[in-house]
């Protein structure tokens, strides 16, 4: 009841704007030329281009055609030159590394003399593609062949870090390179989280695969509101000492699905069965995009809305779909406008960006972000 009220009052009172809205661009995805042809850089205020590697204590281009040959542009050069088009547009490269293997993070944070080299490197690599600042992907600082010391060394990081980027303009005349991270929805053990409110420039917060098959029951893995809900989980990240206009909300354009016990009972919280088999597509991994799940959608007898958590679900004979729509991606961003957090896409290449699929337009779901974030 409580969450129907304050809902209530938000929409009722929305007149503010989200601090930004991020779209993250993954070299990994399809198609290749989506950055020249297709990204929407009206709907952005900053692109993050994932990823580069770290080697030791360098920054590192996963792809030879990211970068520029005698016969033609990379994808660098064509990324960071969407600001000719759009001279107010900030693009970051961000660094990660494999899932589940933190050692280059953990080894480049260990000494002094490492972190300064990394860093030197990182001013250089950033100012000879363009780019406007770095997003750091390392979710879990001391686990996965991490160090007990990673947590100390990551803040010293960032502060030497910040300190660095204050005193180098960037190419496109900015005052100086942005320095962001992306971080669990929860885990704040892994850091000391008022040294990434100092320092960094956003944080990124995974507000979606919150729950999931992993739980061995089914739930919504995104929904506004309960204890695993965007507002909760922003909320928490404010209170541990994060500035609310720091702080991005992050959405996915991808259900989460798995066959649970029963056929008929659509309510949450039905035991798993089943994740590797979808009786409808040909999606195996448990994770459906949007250009998949609006065909099911039509099928409106088997869509669901939760009103408590403010999420849409579908249900058809055990299988089981956690989603956003266009609707409830807009209630976020009314949310974010109120409370003047940013937002960040993850990626861009799930919207439908031909504007085919849904008989929606293209870019959707980014669209109504952007305009429920009063952009």
């Amino acid at each position: 009841m409580l969450y129907v009220v304050l809902f209530s009052l938000i929409i009722s009172s929305v007149a503010g704007r989200c601090s930004r809205v991020v779209c993250l661009i993954d070299n990994r995805n399809d198609p290749k030329d989506f950055i020249p042809d297709k990204v929407p850089k009206d709907y952005c205020t900053h692109i993050i281009y994932a990823s580069a590697d770290i080697e030791g204590n360098t920054l590192k281009n996963q792809f030879s055609y990211e970068l520029n040959t005698k016969q033609k542009k990379g994808l660098y050069a064509k990324f960071t030159g969407l600001k000719r088009v759009k001279s107010d547009l900030k693009t970051l490269l961000r660094v990660t590394t494999p899932w589940g293997s933190a050692g280059p993070f953990s080894k480049m944070v260990s000494t002094k003399d490492n972190r300064k080299a990394f860093i030197e490197n990182v001013i250089a690599f950033l100012a000879r593609y363009k780019f406007d600042g770095l997003d750091i992907d390392w979710l879990y600082p001391t686990q996965h062949g991490g160090s007990s010391e990673d947590k100390p060394n990551f803040s010293a990081f960032l502060k030497e870090a910040s300190e660095a980027f204050s005193s180098n303009s960037t190419p496109s005349g900015s005052s100086r390179f942005l320095l962001s991270a992306t971080v669990h929805s929860s885990n704040f053990q892994f850091y000391d989280v008022p040294a990434l409110g100092r320092y960094l420039d956003m944080v990124n917060v995974m507000t979606f695969m919150l729950r999931g098959p992993w739980d061995g029951v089914m739930d919504h893995h995104s929904p506004l509101f309960g204890n695993y809900g965007v507002v909760n989980r922003m909320g928490m990240w404010k209170h541990n000492g994060i500035p609310v206009n720091k702080l991005n909300i992050g959405v996915v354009f991808f259900g989460l699905y798995a066959h649970v016990q029963s056929k008929t009972d659509s309510s949450r919280g039905g035991r798993i069965v089943n994740v590797e088999k979808p009786l409808y597509t040909p999606y195996s991994s448990g994770r459906l995009p949007f250009v998949e799940i609006c065909k099911l959608a039509t099928d409106q007898n088997n869509v669901h809305w939760d009103e408590s958590l403010k999420a849409p679900y579908f249900f058809k004979d055990g299988l089981w779909l956690g989603y956003d729509t266009v609707s409830s991606v807009g209630i976020k961003a009314n949310i974010g406008a109120y409370y003047g957090y940013g937002f960040w896409i993850e990626t861009l290449q799930l919207d439908d960006y031909n504007g085919t699929m849904c008989n929606m337009g293209k870019f959707p779901y980014t669209r109504h972000i952007f305009s429920g974030c009063g952009m």
